[in-house]
């Protein structure tokens, strides 16, 4: 091979390489905007959910207390219920538009701090919906989540911390939460008159009994947690495991 020959190959060779890195550095770029695209769709999803649509749900339910106030023949009983059906048409219309968006797959993990700030965050809503006074707790939180288990952390805390609110008759609540090895704990009291049951049940006596909110029971079991319930005529605690998605080691 001349110089002259040997000079143009490595020109080639130069140019290839040049290329297939350009091409490479491009691809780069493209997957770290479809996972920043990601992130916010889970971001977006989030806040619709843990906002509006739990804003509404209240709604909902105080425009219920105050139509079973009116007389049966109020023409405005009937008129709020009117404006119950029209909110309600509004959850499901929203939850069909957040659907499409729960693609959490590359969210990154949520931290210690901000799973904290999520829960102060439920506590104040709860407490500016249903007049109860909200106590967290999230001092034992030592590690971070995926975006997942963050989801599931704040969605049984919310279902916990709402039923106890609508038929506890307690005047304070609190939710504690723990996140440490490979499993996450949600503890929710109140200080009302319990469940209609008394006793400690966990998750395969209520499921064989028929006892305690299916939706947690359903939850839990769906996640491969495990949920108790101590109630007694001075208050409750819901106690809810469930292991970190994705974590096989604690780790």
């Amino acid at each position: 091979m001349t110089f002259r020959s040997l000079v143009g190959a490595l020109g080639e060779l130069i140019g290839l390489a040049a290329r297939v890195r350009a091409t490479a550095d491009a691809r780069a770029a493209e997957a770290l905007r479809h996972a920043a695209s990601l992130e916010e769709r889970a971001r977006l999803a989030r806040d619709l959910h843990d906002g509006i649509l739990q804003t509404l749900a209240g709604t909902v339910f105080e425009l219920e207390v105050l139509r079973r106030q009116l007389p049966e023949t109020s023409p405005i009983r009937t008129r709020l219920l009117d404006v119950q059906m029209l909110v309600v048409a509004q959850q499901r219309e929203l939850r069909a538009l957040i659907e499409p968006l729960k693609d959490i797959a590359l969210a990154p993990p949520v931290d210690p701090a901000t799973l904290t700030a999520r829960c102060r965050e439920l506590g104040r809503r709860i407490e500016r919906q249903w007049g109860h006074r909200v106590e967290v707790s999230t001092e034992r939180c030592a590690r971070a989540v995926p975006e997942r288990t963050a989801q599931q952390i704040y969605h049984l805390a919310n279902e916990a911390l709402v039923n106890a609110a609508r038929h506890s008759g307690a005047s304070m609540l609190g939710v504690e939460l723990a996140v440490e090895g490979g499993t996450a704990q949600i503890d929710v009291t109140d200080n009302g008159r319990g469940f209609p049951f008394h006793g400690q049940y966990d998750l395969k006596a209520l499921d064989t009994m028929g006892l305690g909110p299916i939706t947690l029971r359903h939850r839990l079991r769906t996640l491969g947690g495990n949920l108790v319930i101590d109630s007694s005529p001075s208050g409750s605690r819901v106690e809810m495991v469930l292991p970190i998605a994705g974590d096989r080691d604690g780790h």
